[in-house]
C-alpha cells in the first residue's frame, strides 16, 4: 500500500469513480467547516477545526489488508453527537464514529451533508470552549 505525502496524492491514486465522489465531499468540507486544516491521517483525508471532525476514506485505500466496502465513505468523527433522527449515518459496532458510504455522486444528499457538517462543526467548536473552561 502506498504511503501518501499529500491528500491531492491520495486522491490521485484512488479510480475515477472514487475520485468523483472523493472531490464532491472534500469541496463540501472545505466550504462548511471555517478555519479547516486539511490533512492526512491513516493515509485518508481528515478534516479538523480545533479537534477531527470528518474525513473521507476511499475503499481502495486499504484499512488493513483487504477491501471491506465499495465507494467513498464520508465519516464524522463524532457522530454519536450529531442529531440523526433518520438514521441516515451508519454505524455498526463503532461507538463514536459515524459514517455513510457512497459509490456514486448522485448518491450524495448535499443538503443533508451539509446540515451534519454544519452541525459537526458547532459541536466541535462547543467541546474546545468546555475544555478550554476546565483548564
Amino acid at each position: 500500500m502506498n504511503k501518501f505525502t499529500s491528500v491531492e496524492e491520495c486522491l490521485d491514486f484512488i479510480p475515477e469513480e472514487e475520485q468523483a465522489v472523493a472531490e464532491i465531499l472534500r469541496d463540501l468540507a472545505l466550504e462548511c467547516i471555517p478555519n479547516v486544516k486539511e490533512k492526512l491521517g491513516y493515509n485518508v483525508p481528515f478534516y479538523h477545526r480545533f479537534g477531527a471532525i470528518c474525513f473521507i476514506w476511499p475503499a481502495s485505500v486499504l484499512w488493513g489488508k483487504q477491501k471491506t466496502y465499495e465507494g467513498v465513505r464520508f465519516g464524522f468523527t463524532k457522530g454519536y453527537l450529531l442529531t440523526d433522527p433518520s438514521g441516515y449515518l451508519d454505524k455498526a459496532h463503532r461507538k463514536h464514529v459515524y459514517w455513510k458510504d457512497f459509490s456514486h455522486p448522485k448518491s450524495l444528499d448535499i443538503p443533508l451533508l451539509k446540515s451534519l457538517l454544519f452541525e459537526a462543526v458547532l459541536l466541535d467548536e462547543q467541546i474546545w470552549k468546555e475544555k478550554k473552561e476546565r483548564r
